[in-house]
């Protein structure tokens, strides 16, 4: 199964209120769900009813031994409280690789600064099926206490085995060690190699890792995107810079486990803004992968490889220009395996007016059904209709889970001259509408079930298999 999926359902808590990014979800004799704070690995069963044989999900992470639980860790200063919020609850993520040949897929989850990341072996159970062993220490992790946002098991060198590289949030003197590069040495263990190779970023906080064969040297290199808290608060400036330090980067893979930061000589000018996943991929048919960076706020990226080392960035002419929350590149499910995959994921995409007191902001709503939800944000099976409404936001508070009743749903925020509308597309039939009393955002998120869907089987689709799944939504900032 492959996807790409930043969210879902199960990253909600009930206190605090969870804006966890979600990790992958992974087939490893079940699905697995990995979320900041925790991991859940949902085993596939049937519906107890007759008259809805469909598969829902288990919880069987301590079961199978996945027993992980991330608490926040320290954080660098910020300007405000959104700036905090942001750096606790980004999340942080996971790697997925068979770091010794067994044919079986073993997990690596990452915790916060101050907490041990940690590395699961995927080992055979007494009763035929599989169990994870902890096997961070002997494998060499012990030491990773960094505030790990991103990790991929990557073969580096050409040795035939998945090397590690780990993405950090740092700067020198605040909280949690830099990014690291770990060298498999094979038997399931990795060797620090961080000194001395050439790989030091730093800036916070980091929002994707993607690596290819730029240069056609046969070695993977390293695009390192980051989030820097920019806002697009000036949609007009053509100087982007975020709160936060750091700035995209290519690494270029020298071999040997070194690595030249070739960001200025790649032709582009660094991008100091709000950046998710970045995707290498061969866009123009010449051999050569190029890269597509999904980005916040602003309007994506793409950076045409030309050869040589370089890229060039073709800016509008390349039909760039829509504004929003991409988060990722696609969301598509495709099941390539022999079972349904089940589709239960969304997006928070959160908005602000600058200079515009929260009262001020205008909110629209279309016609929709509300599920009533519990202390655990849960829902209880009461529904209402409600009709269409606009009107300042006040002092209401918003954390509501709709059904709109047509197709293509306007969801609304306005104010000074502003007016940012996120349209529901095809694949999300549920919007969760989220405005709290301690921040000034609104947030009016697309999903493809109600939450807890995997647990409770309510109208949860599935992939069958060799088919897949797209869902859209977009974001439109115009003047009112």
């Amino acid at each position: 199964m492959t996807t790409g999926i930043p969210d879902a359902d199960s990253a909600r808590s009930a206190s605090p209120r969870a804006l966890s990014r979600v990790g992958p979800r992974l087939a490893i004799a079940a699905v697995a769900v990995i979320v900041a704070g925790g991991v859940a690995v949902m085993a596939m069963a049937r519906s107890s009813s007759p008259a809805n044989d469909q598969r829902v999900c288990v919880d069987v992470a301590h079961e199978v031994g996945l027993d992980f639980t991330g608490g926040y860790g320290p954080v660098f200063p910020a300007q405000n409280a959104y700036g905090t919020l942001m750096q606790e609850n980004m999340g942080n993520g996971a790697a997925v690789g068979d770091i010794d040949g067994d044919g079986y897929l073993d997990v690596l989850l990452l915790g916060q600064a101050g907490q041990h990341s940690r590395l699961f072996h995927n080992d055979p159970a007494p009763d035929g099926g599989r169990h994870f062993t902890d096997i961070t220490e002997a494998a060499g992790l012990g030491a990773v206490t960094s505030n790990a946002r991103v990790a991929q098991f990557v073969d580096l060198a050409g040795t035939g085995r998945p090397d590690l590289v780990i993405a950090a949030d740092y700067q020198p003197g605040g909280p949690g060690g830099p990014s690291q590069l770990f060298r498999n040495d094979g038997a399931g263990h990795f060797t620090d190699v961080t000194a001395g190779s050439g790989f030091d970023p730093s800036g916070y906080i980091v929002g994707g890792m993607a690596f290819a064969d730029y240069d056609g040297s046969g070695r993977p290199s390293i695009w390192l995107s980051y989030w820097t808290n920019e806002g697009a608060s000036d949609p007009g400036r053509t100087d982007i810079k975020g709160l936060f330090p750091g700035s995209n980067r290519l690494y270029r893979n020298l071999g040997d486990y070194r690595f030249e930061d070739v960001t200025e000589s790649m032709g582009p000018q660094a991008y100091h803004g709000d950046s998710f996943t970045a995707v290498f991929a061969d866009f123009t048919d010449d051999g050569k992968p190029d890269i597509y960076q999904a980005n916040d706020n602003r309007p994506d990226r793409f950076y045409e490889n030309l050869g040589g080392g370089t890229f060039r960035d073709p800016g509008y002419r390349s039909g760039l220009t829509r504004i929003g929350n991409s988060m990722g590149v696609a969301t598509t499910v495709e099941a390539n395996g022999g079972e349904a995959v089940p589709v239960s994921y969304g997006y928070h995409p959160y908005f602000r007016l600058p200079g515009v007191a929260r009262a001020d902001w205008i909110v629209e709503l279309p016609e929709r059904v509300e599920l009533e939800l519990d202390d655990r944000q849960l829902p209880t099976g009461e529904e209402r209709v409600r009709p269409a409404e606009r009107g300042p936001l006040g002092e209401r508070i918003f954390d509501h889970l709709f059904r709109p009743l047509q197709p293509l749903a306007r969801f609304a925020l306005s104010g000074g001259g502003r007016r940012v509308v996120v349209e529901m597309g095809a694949g999300y039939p549920y919007a969760q509408v989220y405005a709290p009393s301690t921040l000034d955002v609104t947030c009016f998120e697309p999903m493809t079930a109600p939450v807890a869907a995997l647990a409770t089987g309510r109208d949860l689709t599935f992939v069958r298999p060799g088919e897949r799944r797209a869902a859209t939504f977009a974001v439109r900032v115009r003047n009112a």
